[in-house]
Formats: structure tokens, C-alpha cells, sequence
């Protein structure tokens, strides 16, 4: 034990601590203790070979006893998330070689020895959400070779000392989150290493020094979030190697200076939730190195200035919610490098310029809930590069430009509710590329062009709540490589054309709530790879195709609400990997196939409120994987079959409401996993059979 060098306790008394370590490891380098333990042991001070010591969470430590002098060789000091210390020694200046001091999370600490200024060493000062601190020694000033300080959380913080200039090594100054910061010092321009000034969540700091434009080597200014900031520095210009300035949420910030134009090296400026900003200067486009100018939610930016067409580096642009836009410049298609431009939410803007066509790099366009634009320009389809168009809830722009058939490159066009579009080009066969086509809610649109077919590499068709769409083009079937077909409460549409068994990749199809569809197209037992049939609501639905036994890969079949269906094909039975069997609700349904016990694979039957059905199939209880079986309010089914009590697997068996039910199988007592019997409402039912006392499982009944 004598050589130990490191040694971690966890858990260990303040009794043991003291014992243990009394016994004078001298070679120990490295001790970390966590313990609740109100001061340290005095057998510590023998430790004088210590380069590090770590004393984390160590929730009832009130204080750092004088003789930590005595470990002259410490480096690293870590007294993290020590929330009730609130004292440290004056010594604290004699430890000559420490370099890291970690005092991050000690919220009851409320200030620092002015030895500390004596640690000429010190390289890391860590003081984040220390909330009792107000303020910092002048002597922090001496410390020649500090290069982070980290204050972020230090709530109670109200001003940084003078001194601070002094430190012309630091590379990191952290003042995050510091609420009652109102100003800083002027010495703040000495620091000609600081590297990231970070002031995110300073929300009373009202104004930057006018020194600031002294940091030539400044390269990140976070301002985010602060909130009483109403104007910058002119000296900001001064920031040559600047190249990120945040200033996201600066909602009183109501202009930037022209000097922003010189900070040559800035490659992102964000703006995004500036309210109070109405203009740019027109210096912008003299940043001839911005990749992203990002001005989400400036909802009171009414232009852009024409000298943005000169940011020729720009590769993103966001204007999403800037809801007093009406127009953009022309000189927006000289971005000849743009890539992505984000008009999300831009509820007045009118049109987009023709020029935009000459964005040749343009890959994502999104002007989804753009309220306020009725057509698109006609060199929309120049943007050869172009992958997602975006123009959900556009509900006024009424046609799509012939043009969109040349974008070649497009992968995802999103149309979501647009109220006023009734067709689309027949040019939009020629998207080779394209894989999403989003339609959804377009209630006005009457077909799709029978060109459709030709998007070989479609993969997802989205026309739910296409209310007007009464019928398919029979090209859909030469989608090969569609996957999924929605067409939820496609209320007019009345059938499937025959051509949709060549989809053969088709793996979804959803006609829930399709009022008008009476019959499905036999050849829905092509579809090899369908796995989700969803049928729910299609209330005039009378039968499925004995067909669709051959759909080997099924596994969600829901005919829930069909109110129509009387009876289900014998072929069910050859649904091998179907799981889930959806009927609630099917009101006129009589009674289950004798097959439905080869579906091996099945594990719920939802057959809630089936009135018309009086019995089950003898073959239910061969379904061996079956878990959930709900009968609920089958108000004529008048009983179980014995076979019940072969399916081993069953967890949940609801009768609730059979109330024709007078008495149940013996056999229920060999179900030995079922947690879940629900009897309440079966006003008929007599007596409980003798044998539910062997389901040994058994944890909820009513």
C-alpha cells in the first residue's frame, strides 16, 4: 500500500477517510474522493507528492482547510459540485504548480481569496454556476497564463474587475447565462489572445465596450440572448479574424452597424428572432466570405438589401417566419453558390424573382406556409441541382410551371394543402429522380396525370385528404419502386385501378376512412411485399378478394369500422406472418373463418363491439402466438371455445360487455400467462369456472 500512486474512494465515511489516509502514502499522485464528508481529514495534509486531487460531488463539504499548501505539487484541483462549500483557504495562492482549478457547481461559494492572483501558473480557471459569487478578486489580473475562464451560470456576477485586461494570455472568456452582468470593463480590448468571447444569456448587459474592436484575434462573439442590447459597437468592423457572430435572440437589437461590412473573415452571422430589426445595411455584401446568414424570425425585416448578391461564399440563407417580407431582390441569382434558401412561414411574401433560376447550386427550397404566393417563376425548372422543393400550406398558388419537369435532380416535392391546385403538369412524369411526392390535403385536386407512372424511382405517394380524387390513373402500376401508397379519407375516390398487383415493392397501402371504395381489385394479392393493410372506416366496403391470402408478407390487416363486411375470406388463414387483426367496430360481421387458426404468427384479434358476431371459430385455439384477445362489448356472443385454453401465450382477454356470455370455458384455468381478465358488464354471466384459480399470473381482474 505504501506505493500506491492512485487511490479513488467512493461512498467512504469521513471515519474511514481519515483513518485510511493516515497512513502516509507517500508516492500517492492521484486521489479522488466522493463522500459526504464536511471537511477534509487532517491526516490529508501528509500528502504533500499529490498532483491531483479530485473532491466531486461531495454534497456536505463546507470548506478547503489551510494545509492544502502543503501539496506544492499540485496541478489539478477539482472541487466540482460541491453545492454547500463556501469557503477556500487564503493558501490557496502557495500552490505554485497548479494549473487546472475546478470549481464548478459550489452554488454556495461566494468569492475567491485574492491569493489566487499568486498562482502564476494557473492555466484554467472553471467557476460555471458558482450563483453566489458577485464578484472577482483584482489580483485575477496577475495571472499571466490563464487561457480559459469559464463563468457561464455565475447569475450573481455583476461586473468583471478592471484587472482582467491584464491576463494577456486568455483564449476563452465564458460568461454565459451571467443575468446581472450590465456592462464590462474597458480593459476588456487589452486581451489581444481571446480567441471566443461567449455572452450568450447576458439578458441585462446593455452595451460592448467600444475597446472590443481592439481583440484582432477574436474569432467567436456569441450574443445570444441578450435581450437589453439595443445597439453594437462601430468598432466592430475592427474584428478581422471574426468569423462567427451570434446574435440569436437579440430581440431589442434594432440595427447593425455599416462597419459590420469589414469583418472580411465572417463566415456566419446569425440573427434569427431579431424582432426589432426592420433593415440590413448595405454593407452586407461586402462579406465576401459569410457562408450563413441566418434570420429566422426577424419578423419585422421588411427587405434585403440588392448589395446581397455580392455575398458570392453564401451557401445558406434563412428567412423562415420573417413575416414582413414581400419581396426579395433580383440580384438574389447572382448566389451562384447558394445551396439552401429557407422561406418557411413568409406569409406575405408575394413572388419569388425570375432571376432565382440562375442559383444553379440551389439544392433545398422551401417555401412551405408562404400564404400569400399564387404562382411560381417559369425559370424554376433552370435550378438543375435542385433535390427538395418544399411548398406545403401555399394555399393560395394555384398551378405548378410546366418548367419543374426539367429539374432532373429533384428527389422530394412537397405540395402539402394547397387549397386552390385542381391538376398537375402532365411534364411531371419527367422527375426521374424524384421519390416523395406529398400531396396531402389537397382537397381541390381532381387527378393525377396519367405521366405519373413514369417516376420509376417514386417510393412515397401521399394523397391523403385528396377529398376530390375519384379515381387513379391505371399508369400507377408501373411505379416499381413504390413503397408507400397513402390515401387516407380519400372520401370521393371509388376504386383501385387493376394495374396497382404490379407494384410489386409496394410495402404500405392505407385507404382508411375511403368512404366510396365498395370492392378492392383482385389483383391486390400480387402486392408480394405489403405488410400494412390499413382499411379502417371504409364503411361501404363489402368484402376483401379471396385474393388477398396471397400477400405472404402481411402483418397489419385493419378492417376496423368496416361497417359493410358480413363475413371474411377463408383465405385469411393463409396470412402466415400476419400479427395484428384489426375488426372493432365491424358491425355486421357474422363470424371468423374456420382458417383464421393457421395464422401461427398472429398475437392480437380486435374484435370489440363485432354485435352481429354469436360464436367463435374451435381452431382459435391454435393460435399459439396469440397475446391480446378483446371481445369487448360483443353483446351476442354467447360463449368461448374450450380451445381458449390452448393458447399458452394469451396476456389480455377483455369480455367487458358480453352480455350474452352466461358461463366460461374450464379450460380458461390453463391459460398460465394471462395478467389481464376484464368480465365487467357481462350481467349474464353466472358463475366463474373453478379452475381461474391456476392462472398463478393473473395480476389485474374486473
Amino acid at each position: 500500500m505504501k506505493e500506491l500512486r492512485i487511490l479513488i474512494m467512493e461512498g467512504a465515511t469521513e471515519t474511514f477517510i481519515e483513518s485510511f489516509l493516515g497512513q502516509h502514502f507517500r508516492k500517492l499522485k492521484w486521489l479522488n474522493i466522493t463522500s459526504h464528508m464536511q471537511q477534509l481529514p487532517e491526516s490529508m495534509q501528509h500528502l504533500v507528492g499529490l498532483t491531483i486531487l479530485q473532491l466531486q460531488d461531495c454534497q456536505n463539504l463546507l470548506f478547503i482547510p489551510e494545509f492544502i499548501k502543503n501539496m506544492t505539487l499540485l496541478m489539478h484541483l477539482d472541487i466540482y459540485n460541491c453545492p454547500l462549500l463556501n469557503l477556500l483557504p487564503t493558501t490557496l495562492g502557495d500552490l505554485k504548480h497548479l494549473t487546472d482549478l475546478m470549481l464548478k457547481g459550489c452554488g454556495n461559494l461566494k468569492e475567491l481569496p485574492q491569493s489566487i492572483g499568486n498562482i502564476s501558473s494557473l492555466s484554467i480557471l472553471d467557476l460555471s454556476s458558482c450563483k453566489s459569487i458577485a464578484s472577482l478578486p483584482t489580483t485575477l489580473g496577475e495571472l499571466k497564463d490563464l487561457t480559459k475562464l469559464l463563468l457561464e451560470g455565475c447569475e450573481n456576477l455583476k461586473e468583471l474587475p478592471q484587472s482582467i485586461g491584464n491576463i494577456s494570455s486568455l483564449s476563452i472568456l465564458d460568461l454565459s447565462s451571467c443575468k446581472s452582468i450590465e456592462s464590462l470593463p474597458t480593459t476588456l480590448g487589452n486581451l489581444k489572445h481571446l480567441i471566443k468571447l461567449l455572452l450568450e444569456g447576458c439578458k441585462n448587459l446593455k452595451e460592448l465596450p467600444q475597446s472590443i474592436g481592439n481583440i484582432s484575434s477574436l474569432s467567436i462573439l456569441d450574443l445570444s440572448s441578450c435581450k437589453s442590447i439595443e445597439s453594437l459597437p462601430t468598432t466592430l468592423g475592427d474584428l478581422k479574424h471574426l468569423t462567427e457572430l451570434k446574435l440569436k435572440r437579440c430581440e431589442n437589437l434594432k440595427e447593425l452597424p455599416q462597419s459590420i461590412g469589414n469583418i472580411s473573415s465572417l463566415s456566419t452571422l446569425d440573427l434569427s428572432l431579431c424582432e426589432s430589426i426592420e433593415s440590413l445595411p448595405t454593407t452586407l455584401g461586402d462579406l465576401k466570405h459569410l457562408t450563413k446568414l441566418l434570420l429566422q424570425g426577424c419578423e419585422n425585416l421588411k427587405e434585403l438589401p440588392q448589395s446581397i448578391g455580392n455575398i458570392s461564399s453564401l451557401l445558406i440563407l434563412d428567412l423562415s417566419w420573417c413575416e414582413s417580407i414581400q419581396s426579395l431582390p433580383t440580384t438574389l441569382g447572382a448566389l451562384k453558390n447558394l445551396t439552401k434558401l429557407l422561406f418557411y412561414g413568409c406569409e406575405n411574401l408575394k413572388e419569388l424573382p425570375q432571376s432565382i433560376g440562375n442559383i444553379s447550386s440551389l439544392s433545398i427550397l422551401d417555401l412551405s406556409s408562404c400564404e400569400s404566393i399564387e404562382s411560381l417563376p417559369t425559370t424554376l425548372g433552370d435550378l438543375k441541382h435542385l433535390t427538395d422543393l418544399n411548398l406545403d400550406g401555399c394555399i393560395n398558388l394555384k398551378e405548378l410551371p410546366q418548367s419543374i419537369g426539367n429539374i432532373s435532380s429533384l428527389s422530394i416535392l412537397y405540395l402539402s394543402y394547397w387549397k386552390s391546385i385542381e391538376s398537375l403538369p402532365t411534364t411531371l412524369g419527367n422527375l426521374k429522380h424524384l421519390t416523395e411526392l406529398k400531396l396531402e390535403g389537397c382537397e381541390n385536386l381532381k387527378e393525377l396525370p396519367q405521366s405519373i407512372g413514369s417516376i420509376s424511382s417514386l417510393s412515397t405517394l401521399d394523397l391523403s385528404y385528396c377529398k376530390s380524387i375519384e379515381s387513379l390513373p391505371t399508369t400507377l402500376g408501373d411505379l416499381n419502386h413504390l413503397t408507400k401508397l397513402l390515401l387516407e379519407e380519400c372520401a370521393n375516390l371509388k376504386e383501385l385501378p387493376q394495374s396497382i398487383g404490379n407494384i410489386s415493392s409496394l410495402s404500405i397501402l392505407d385507404l382508411s376512412l375511403c368512404y366510396s371504395i365498395e370492392s378492392l381489385p383482385t389483383t391486390l394479392g400480387d402486392l408480394k411485399h405489403l405488410t400494412k393493410l390499413l382499411l379502417e372506416g371504409c364503411k361501404n366496403l363489402k368484402e376483401l378478394p379471396q385474393s388477398i391470402g396471397n400477400i405472404s408478407s402481411l402483418s397489419i390487416l385493419d378492417l376496423s369500422s368496416c361497417k359493410s363486411i358480413e363475413s371474411i375470406p377463408t383465405a385469411l388463414g393463409d396470412l402466415k406472418h400476419l400479427t395484428i387483426l384489426m375488426l372493432k367496430r365491424c358491425e355486421n360481421l357474422k363470424e371468423l373463418p374456420q382458417s383464421i387458426g393457421n395464422i401461427s404468427s398472429l398475437s392480437l384479434l380486435e374484435l370489440s363491439f363485432c354485435y352481429s358476431i354469436e360464436s367463435l371459430p374451435t381452431t382459435l385455439g391454435d393460435l399459439k402466438h396469440l397475446t391480446d384477445l378483446n371481445l369487448e362489448g360483443c353483446i351476442n356472443l354467447k360463449e368461448l371455445p374450450q380451445g381458449i385454453g390452448n393458447i399458452s401465450s394469451l396476456s389480455i382477454l377483455d369480455l367487458s360487455s358480453c352480455k350474452s356470455i352466461e358461463s366460461l370455458p374450464t379450460t380458461l384455468g390453463d391459460l398460465k400467462h394471462l395478467t389481464v381478465l376484464m368480465l365487467k358488464g357481462c350481467e349474464n354471466l353466472k358463475e366463474l369456472p373453478q379452475s381461474i384459480g391456476n392462472i398463478s399470473s393473473l395480476s389485474i381482474f374486473y
